[in-house]
């Protein structure tokens, strides 16, 4: 490789400690994001290739703040063979290699089954190890963001020791959570730490300025913003039949003015399902733990919990009389998941999952 004007990672930041300079939050992600898209660039090759020894001492540092990855030693030890039987780890701390990897080291490693996590494992316990430099400038809500992605990447690691930060989430709920697997997983989470407000300059339903949809008035004097897309949603067969079907079905007969519709009911429930959304993402917790898909899901939740419901379904379904009846909301799942129902034709069905699969990305 090219000669670099640097040095490794951890002595290229002592002496930027010494000259007290240390990176802003735009750095800081700057500087991580340029790693982790150099080990998607390999991983991403054919044949795919792995690092499987990132540390602090095999990352080089331009003066000018540049990192660059080096010494892939161990990979070229491994191709093209397809086996490797007892390789030597001397020199290299064990923390430092996935869990799923130092187990391969007694049976011998099959190149078939290395995965990027193992990569991404090892850039995560060199930022464990130069942490404190480079969460020197973060407010607390990046520094939330920035200790949550490591503890993802190293969610496989059951050895605390190795990475005391940990202790700083107190809610076993947090600490439960799924290892990530890919550059993508890091790449959404800096993008978390530069804009506090991701979720929200995201995805449109949750921007409180005007758009091109005027919004739709309910009960209560409610006025709910629209998309194209939410638009889209309302307007097909499938959820516009909900008009016809009364909320509190034969109250009507008894108060005259409970006129209310599934189709109204199912947009008020939307309604505060942002405003609950827009309220929770304020919070680190949720603004880390939950992707732009997770959030979007969620508000179609909302829109769509009722798509299956017919009239007198709750009548019905508590009935003992009837017997055991398919419950409104198990149709409801059947037909998103794209099993036929006679609730509504196949064209309708797939009308609907169209729309949402094409325009609001969401596939499963």
């Amino acid at each position: 490789m090219e000669y670099i004007e640097g040095a490794p990672l951890e002595k290229w930041i002592a002496e930027k400690r010494k000259k007290n300079e240390y990176l802003n939050t735009y750095g800081v992600c700057a500087f991580i994001r340029q790693i982790v898209l150099a080990l998607s660039h390999v991983h991403s090759r054919s044949p795919r290739i792995f690092h499987l020894d990132i540390k602090p001492s095999n990352i080089l540092v331009s003066w000018e703040g540049i990192p660059k990855i080096a010494d892939f030693g161990l990979s070229l030890a491994m191709w093209p063979l397809m086996t490797v039987k007892d390789p030597s780890i001397h020199g290299r701390p064990i923390e430092s290699l996935h869990p799923d990897f130092r187990l391969m080291f007694n049976e011998g490693i099959d190149v078939s089954k290395l995965e990027p996590r193992f990569d991404l494992y090892g850039l995560c316990y060199t930022l464990s190890r130069v942490a404190d430099f480079l969460k020197h400038n973060l407010d607390n809500f990046g520094k939330y963001i920035f200790n949550a992605m490591v503890m993802r990447l190293t969610a496989a690691e059951g050895n605390d020791k190795w990475f005391p930060f940990r202790n700083d989430f107190d809610f076993i709920a947090e600490k439960k959570v799924d290892e990530y697997i890919q550059a993508d997983d890091i790449l959404e989470a800096l993008d978390k730490i530069q804009n506090p407000h991701y979720h929200l300059t995201s995805i449109q339903e949750l921007q409180l300025e005007r758009t091109s949809s005027p919004p739709v008035r309910i009960v209560g004097g409610i006025h709910v913003p629209t998309s194209d897309r939410l638009r889209n949603l309302m307007n097909t067969s499938i959820f516009q039949r909900l008009e016809w079907m009364k909320q509190l079905d034969q109250v009507t007969h008894a108060y005259p003015g409970a006129t209310h519709t599934r189709r109204e009911h199912s947009l008020g429930v939307y309604y505060y399902t942002s405003r609950y959304l827009r309220r929770l993402l304020q919070e680190p917790y949720f603004v880390f733990h939950f992707s732009v898909a997770d959030i979007k899901a969620t508000l179609l939740a909302g829109l769509l919990h009722d798509i299956a419901h017919y009239p007198m379904a709750h009548s019905i379904e508590e009935s003992e009389e009837l017997g055991t009846v398919i419950s409104h909301e198990e149709l409801g799942a059947n037909l998103l998941l794209g099993n036929p129902q006679e609730l509504c034709s196949k064209a309708d069905q797939d009308e609907l999952r169209g729309l949402i699969k094409d325009e609001w990305e969401i596939s499963h």
